[in-house]
């Protein structure tokens, strides 16, 4: 018999095997009701502060849910941690560049304000949603976060040689080279700058260089900044997690 696939919610608390709990969070407990119109005795995924609790509803209103939780599990866990400061682009862009980084792991999104970054003011709140309803999907066991907008020079002054930055000119040595050359600067903590529509201008791309960030590319063509903040950002999680030894450049 096939298991159904349970949905997943993000609500921090600890419990244990065997406890009740009451979630008065209107945002679920709208879902709840009326989107997934769950009912007494359904199952969900509760999870948050490193567990995931498997749950039976109790009972549900309209204000709130009480649920008994039936098995508790450790949350998956982000076996490589970094942070992607991404020039500004448009809205939309960056709303989808939100929810497809934490997809595939990124825990930490910075946005930047860039020569060539879209210039509007950030809806947290809306921003919050995205990452949480992103994690929820993607199964991660720990919430990812938006940080506040920070100017280039203030990323490069504040994280120097803790930076790479990703240009698609083809002069600049590729990603993989940092690999063989720089192993152990790859122990601690990164942050990955992808640059907005039009990407870095050379005098930011200079600067950063300045200040100690190693500047790279990627074996592509000209990418969209969505498409780039993917490919560098899976480029990144691939080295770390595989290493070098059958990947070629």
């Amino acid at each position: 018999m096939s298991r159904t696939r349970l949905h997943r919610f993000y609500y921090p608390l600890r419990c244990a095997t065997g406890d009740t709990f009451s979630i008065h969070d209107e945002h679920i407990v709208h879902q709840w009701n009326s989107v997934l119109r769950y009912k007494k005795e359904d199952r969900v995924i509760v999870f948050g502060i490193g567990y995931e609790y498997t749950c039976t509803i109790i009972t549900i209103t309209k204000k709130s849910v009480q649920v008994l939780c039936v098995e508790q599990a450790s949350s998956k866990k982000r076996n490589i941690q970094f942070t992607l400061a991404c020039g500004i682009p448009k809205k939309n862009v960056f709303e989808q560049i939100l929810s497809q980084a934490v997809e595939i792991g990124v825990n930490k999104i910075m946005p930047v304000m860039s020569e060539r970054s879209q210039r509007y003011v950030l809806d947290s709140h809306r921003n919050e949603k995205i990452i949480t309803e992103a994690v929820e999907q993607s199964g991660w066991g720990d919430m990812a976060v938006c940080l506040e907008v920070q100017s280039f020079h203030t990323l490069c002054d504040t994280y120097g040689d803790a930076m790479i930055l990703f240009t698609p000119s083809k002069e600049i040595e590729q990603v993989g080279s940092l690999y063989t050359k720089e192993l152990n600067f790859f122990l601690g903590d990164i942050v990955i700058a992808i640059g907005p529509e039009g990407g870095w201008s050379d005098d930011e791309t200079a600067y950063a260089k300045k200040k100690g960030a190693r500047i790279v590319s990627i074996p592509c063509g000209v990418l969209r900044t969505e498409t780039a903040v993917i490919a560098c950002c899976m480029y990144m999680l691939y080295y770390f997690q595989m290493g070098t030894d059958n990947v070629e450049c």
